[in-house]
């Protein structure tokens, strides 16, 4: 176990230092790309781009699928690894040929036709919507060589060739600067070279390095069938997320102004950053929960999961309760002048993100079982809930902030269908497994928040205030997760591999 715990902390770093290197490259990257192309190009070559990505939506949740099966037959030990991704990639291949039909016909019909463009742009943005599609079909192909790589858990390999993709992407950007060419169309032919470059990496990594892996000629309908529907049981509780989203912006934009919505986008924008962070710390657990259950061992999963679910919370606490408390001073550096209620919604949303946090790897273990169609009906269902009742109040007269409050109410509830989920699958019990997790978070949670909303109301506004409430809030948050956030067995665990760590040094 103590190698198990290493390996999930390292691989966490590495997909952090991942996150955070990509942000940084992407937003620079992104500031020069649109001083060279012009809004106009910019603005075509993100459409041309959405067009395709809108026709592979399903990549994400085939990658999840294969790496949840990938990681489920590694868990058993067993010699069926290798049909298993033969049946992966040969699906990967049919799906990606009809991508390409879909873009040739349908959207290029569209890019054609009935793209909006100025006059004399049309040859340029056809060139460039093929480069785009080449660009896809390496960055699509890539995902069942990278599912493979995260299911062995080489988070540094992963970590590693997404971090050189991006700086790629920075360098052909600079090569753009230097090139005499139309600026649309080299953008978009440069941009084929990371994306096939990352592709060759992760498929020679994956053929040299996992020597049981091999491409045989197998084909198992019920199999892939069983992959398949895991895929679109996922997908669907995805589009239902993007469709509560998108129909509330609709309502806001109805009901308020556009300006309350670039509030929310904002807001949204800040949710994307603190929900990487468990969103990493569950991808990082991922192959090691599959891989338990594969092997039947639910009583070790059981305190594993506990623990895991406490340190994604305090993860995105420990980084949640300053930002929480300095949002105004932070969105004011940030945007100089933010929109009106953009430090409320963003205020709410963390609070938001963070009770999501605390049951995403309970999510993880829900998975692992593969039997996630009730699972996902019932969290859809749930999730829809939300709208009629945003709707309801603004038709009451309540403001848009109300929507944003419900917001946390619903994420809280929706923790109990995690519990009961992973509950029925795993047959732990329900009522052991919400003192487990809950009261120890509560505890820590108010406490600290309380400590940290009294310091800060001794300081004016300030960056000298913003740091001081970072210092300070990650000492007493250390302290008091160490006194009750975790119980005898957690903090044993903690301070040995801290002991370790420090007499290897």
């Amino acid at each position: 176990m103590p190698s198990t715990a290493k390996k999930i902390t390292l691989n966490t770093f590495f997909l952090y230092a991942r996150q955070i290197l990509n942000i940084f490259v992407s937003l620079y990257t992104v500031r020069i790309v649109l001083n060279i192309l012009g809004t106009e190009d910019y603005g075509i070559y993100n459409v041309i781009a959405g067009i395709v990505a809108t026709l592979g939506f399903i990549n994400n949740s085939m990658s999840n699928a294969s790496q949840r099966y990938f990681s489920f037959e590694i868990g058993k030990n067993s010699n069926g690894l290798s049909k298993l991704f033969s049946m992966t990639i040969m699906s990967y291949i049919g799906i990606a040929v009809v991508i390409v039909l879909l873009s040739e016909s349908i959207g290029l019909w569209y890019v054609s036709e009935k793209m909006i463009i100025s006059e004399g742009r049309g040859e340029a943005v056809v060139l460039s919507f093929q480069c785009v599609i080449a660009t896809f079909v390496f960055s699509f192909m890539s995902s069942p060589f990278t599912a493979l790589i995260i299911s062995n858990e080489n988070m540094f390999v992963f970590s590693f060739v997404s971090v050189f993709e991006s700086l790629a992407k920075l360098i052909m950007t600079v090569v753009l600067t230097k090139v005499n060419f139309d600026k649309l169309i080299l953008y978009s032919f440069l941009m084929i070279f990371p994306s096939a470059i990352s592709f060759f990496i992760y498929m020679l990594f994956c053929f040299l390095k996992y020597k049981n892996v091999k491409l045989i000629k197998y084909w198992n309908w019920s199999q892939i069938c069983g992959m398949y529907i895991y895929t679109f049981s996922n997908l669907g509780g995805s589009i239902i997320n993007i469709f509560k989203i998108q129909i509330l912006n609709v309502f806001i934009n109805q009901r308020f102004n556009s300006k309350v919505v670039a509030a929310r986008g904002i807001a949204t924008n800040i949710s994307g950053i603190i929900q990487s962070f468990s969103i990493n710390f569950s991808t990082a657990i991922s192959p090691f929960v599959t891989k338990q259950f594969a092997q039947n061992r639910k009583k070790e999963l059981y305190d594993f999961l506990i623990l895991s679910c406490k340190i994604s919370y305090f993860i995105n606490f420990v980084i949640g309760l300053p930002a929480f408390l300095e949002m105004e001073y932070l969105l004011n550096i940030w945007l100089k002048i933010p929109p009106e209620y953009s430090v409320i919604f963003s205020k709410l949303i963390i609070v938001d993100c963070c009770i999501d946090s605390l049951t995403l790897p309970l999510m993880v273990g829900i998975q692992a079982t593969g039997k996630i169609s009730k699972y996902v009906f019932s969290m859809s269902v749930f999730n829809l809930l939300y709208l009629p009742i945003c709707l309801i109040l603004f038709h009451l007269g309540f403001d848009a902030t109300s929507a944003l409050i419900v917001s946390p109410v619903f994420t809280f509830f929706s923790i109990f269908i995690r519990i009961f989920y992973i509950c029925k699958n795993m047959d732990y019990k329900f009522i052991n497994l919400i003192f487990k997790i809950l009261i120890p978070v509560i505890l820590v949670s108010v406490i600290s928040f309380f400590i940290m909303f009294v310091f800060t109301g001794f300081f004016v506004q300030s960056f000298f205030r913003l740091c001081e409430t970072t210092a300070v809030s990650l000492i007493v948050n250390v302290i008091l997760i160490l006194s009750f956030g975790l119980n005898r067995n957690e903090k044993f665990s903690v301070f040995s591999k801290i002991k370790a760590r420090l007499e290897k040094n």
